[in-house]
C-alpha cells in the first residue's frame, strides 16, 4: 500500500530562509522568527519558499534590538502578539495596507518610535499593542478600526496628536492612560463603550468632546485624575459611570447632555474647579459621593425627575450654600437651601457652605446619614423634640459646633455621628437613648463632660469616646446601674444640691447659697424674673471645688423685685 501527500495538504511545517524562520499552512507562510543580530533597516519579504507571507507570528521579531526601520509588506494581514515587542531601536515603522489585525503587545516598548500611521485596512488593535512607546508623539487610527484594546496606547507619554477614527465602537480599559501630553480628545459618534480608566492620569488633557450622535452607553471610570478644563457630554449618553471624572480638579466647564438619566457614585467627586452644574431634567439618580469635595460649587438645583440621591452626594462642598429642589419633585423638597424628603420628616443634606446657627424644623424625625457632615461653619443646631433618630456621621467633622442638646425622644445616635467635633465642650443625653454607635464622640478633643440622664445605653463598639477626654456623668436616680468606667471613660454622679444653711440668703446686698455635690462636677447657675415666660439668664458656668462645694452669690439680686435661680447642666 502506498501513501501520497501533497504539500498543500500539510497543516504546517517549520522552515528557514536567510534570516527568517517560518511555517507554511494552506499554502501561506507565517514568519515565526528572525535573526536577533540583524542591524539596521528591514523591508520584510512578501514571500518565503514561494509562499506568500500573510502573517507575522507571535514574538516573531521580539527583542530585535538593533532594528532601526521596519516595512511590513501589503501581503501581511495579521500581526501576532508581541510580534515586534521591545525592538527598542526602531525609529521608523510602515504597516502594510493589507493588515487587518494588530495583536496584543505587537509594537509595545518601541521606545524611539516617533509616529505611527495605521492603515485603513486594520479593524482591531490588540491589548497593549503600542504600550510604553514613550516617544510616540502622533498616532492616526483610521475609520476602519472598530476595537481599541486594553492599554493599547498606555504610557505613551509623548503622545500629543491623536486622531480616533469614526468607526471605533469600543475603547478598552486603560487604553490611553498615562498619555501625559495628550491635550484634547474627540470621541467619535459610533462609540458604544469606553473602558475603565481609558484616559486615566492623562495629565495634559484639558478638553474632551463626547459626540452628540453617540450611541447610548454608560461612561465609566474614564477620565479620573486628568486636568480637564472643559467637558461636553452628548445628548445620547445615558449614564455617567462610577468615578468617571473623579479628581479632574481643573474642570471648570461642564455640560451634561439632556439624555443622561444617571450620575453614578463619585462621578464628579473632587472636581474642585467646578463652580456650577446644571443637572438635566431626565436624571433620576445621583449616586453616592457624586459631587463630593467639589469645593467650588456654590449652588445646585435638583430637577423634578430625580428620585434617588445617594449618601454624601454633596459632602465637603465647602462653598455650597444652598440646594434648591424643583417643587414638582415627588421624593425630595428643600427649605432655606436644605434638602429634606418630600414630607419633611427626614433632613437629608445641609450644605457645607451655610454659616452660623440652624434650627431644624419640628416636623423632622430623622437626621440623615452625614446630613451635616463636615459643615465647618455650623456653630449651633437646635434639634426639635420630634427627632427620634440621629444616623451615622450626621454631624461628623462639624468642628465649629460648640454645644448640642439631644431632645428627649431620641433613641439612637449613629456611629461617628459627632466624631471630630473638636469645639464641642458639653453634651447632655436624655434617658430615652438606648444605643450609641461606635465612634459617635471620637476625636471630640475638647469634650470634658457628657451627662447621661438614664441608664447606660448599648454601645456599638469600643471607640465611642476615642481621643475624647470626657468624664461621663449620671443622675443619682440611676447610680446603681452605672459602673466606674463606661466606654473606656471614668464615670461620676452628677448631684449638685443647694444647701439651706447659714449662707443661704442676702449678705451685704447679694443673694447667695452653697452648692454641694461630687468633687469637680460641672454646674451652671441661671436666673429668671418671670417663671411663666421661661426666659433664663446664664450667671455662671463653673465646677465644684475639690471639696465638692461652691458658694454662689448674685450682686444684681437687689435690682429686681423677684429673682428665681436654678442649677443645670452646663
Amino acid at each position: 500500500m502506498g501513501l501520497l501527500l501533497s504539500a498543500s495538504a500539510l497543516k504546517s511545517y517549520a522552515l528557514t530562509e536567510g534570516d527568517y524562520t517560518y511555517t507554511v499552512a494552506n499554502g501561506q507562510a507565517t514568519i515565526t522568527g528572525f535573526t536577533k543580530s540583524y542591524t539596521g533597516a528591514l523591508s520584510i519579504t512578501n514571500a518565503l519558499g514561494g509562499y506568500p507571507v500573510i502573517s507575522i507570528g507571535n514574538s516573531a521579531f521580539i527583542s530585535c534590538v538593533e532594528l532601526t526601520s521596519v516595512t511590513i509588506p501589503d501581503s501581511v494581514t495579521f500581526i501576532g502578539d508581541s510580534g515586534f515587542r521591545n525592538c527598542r531601536s526602531l525609529t521608523n515603522l510602515v504597516i502594510g495596507a493589507g493588515v487587518t489585525n494588530i495583536g496584543g503587545y505587537a509594537f509595545s516598548q518601541l521606545y524611539l518610535l516617533p509616529a505611527v500611521t495605521i492603515p485603513d485596512s486594520v479593524t482591531s488593535i490588540g491589548d497593549s499593542a503600542f504600550y510604553y512607546c514613550y516617544n510616540l508623539t502622533s498616532a492616526t487610527i483610521p475609520g476602519s478600526v472598530t476595537v481599541i484594546g486594553k492599554a493599547a496606547f498606555s504610557s505613551c507619554h509623548a503622545l500629543t496628536n491623536l486622531v480616533v477614527g469614526t468607526g471605533v465602537k469600543s475603547i478598552g480599559d486603560y487604553a490611553f492612560d498615562y498619555c501625559s501630553n495628550l491635550t484634547s480628545v474627540t470621541i467619535p459618534a459610533n462609540l458604544t463603550s469606553i473602558g475603565e480608566s481609558a484616559f486615566y492620569r492623562c495629565s495634559g488633557l484639558t478638553s474632551v468632546t463626547l459626540h452628540n450622535d453617540l450611541s447610548s452607553f454608560s461612561l465609566g471610570i474614564v477620565f479620573r485624575h486628568s486636568p480637564l478644563a472643559s467637558v461636553l457630554i452628548g445628548d445620547s449618553v445615558t449614564s455617567i459611570g462610577e468615578s468617571g471624572f473623579r479628581n479632574c480638579s481643573s474642570l471648570t466647564n461642564l455640560v451634561i447632555g439632556a439624555g443622561v438619566t444617571s450620575i453614578c457614585d463619585s462621578a464628579f467627586s473632587s472636581c474642585t474647579g467646578l463652580t456650577s452644574i446644571t443637572i438635566p431634567t431626565k436624571v433620576t439618580n445621583i449616586g453616592s459621593r457624586a459631587f463630593m469635595f467639589c469645593t467650588g460649587l456654590t449652588s445646585v438645583t435638583i430637577p423634578a425627575s430625580v428620585n434617588s440621591i445617594g449618601d454624601s452626594a454633596f459632602d465637603l462642598c465647602f462653598s455650597l450654600a444652598a440646594i434648591t429642589v424643583d417643587p414638582g419633585n415627588a421624593v425630595y423638597a428643600s427649605s432655606d437651601g436644605v434638602v429634606f424628603n418630600k414630607v419633611f420628616t427626614t433632613l437629608i443634606f445641609y450644605p457645607c457652605g451655610k454659616t452660623g446657627a440652624y434650627t431644624i424644623p419640628d416636623s423632622v424625625t430623622t437626621i440623615g446619614y452625614s446630613a451635616f457632615g463636615e459643615c465647618l461653619r455650623l456653630t449651633s443646631v437646635t434639634i426639635p423634640a420630634s427627632v427620634t433618630s440621629i444616623r451615622d456621621l450626621a454631624f461628623y467633622g462639624c468642628s465649629g459646633l460648640t454645644s448640642v442638646t439631644i431632645p428627649g425622644n431620641v433613641t439612637t445616635i449613629g456611629g461617628w455621628s459627632f466624631s471630630g467635633c473638636t469645639d464641642l465642650t458639653t453634651v447632655a443625653l436624655p434617658a430615652s437613648i438606648t444605643s450609641i454607635g461606635d465612634g459617635a464622640f471620637s476625636w471630640c478633643t475638647n469634650l470634658p463632660s457628657v451627662l447621661f440622664q438614664g441608664t447606660p445605653p448599648t454601645l456599638g463598639g469600643s471607640s465611642v469616646f476615642t481621643s475624647a477626654p470626657a468624664t461621663l456623668y449620671y443622675l443619682p436616680a440611676f447610680a446603681s446601674t452605672w459602673p466606674s468606667t463606661f466606654g473606656g471613660r471614668p464615670t461620676l454622679c452628677w448631684n449638685p444640691t443647694v444647701q439651706r444653711d447659714a449662707n443661704f440668703g442676702f449678705t451685704s446686698g447679694r443673694f447667695g447659697f452653697n452648692i454641694v455635690g461630687t468633687t469637680n462636677i460641672p454646674v451652671a447657675v441661671e436666673a429668671s424674673t418671670n417663671l411663666s415666660a421661661g426666659v433664663w439668664t446664664p450667671l455662671t458656668n463653673t465646677t465644684l471645688d475639690t471639696a465638692g462645694s461652691l458658694y454662689f452669690s448674685d450682686p444684681s439680686a437687689t435690682n429686681y423685685p423677684a429673682r428665681f435661680y436654678r442649677i443645670r447642666w452646663p
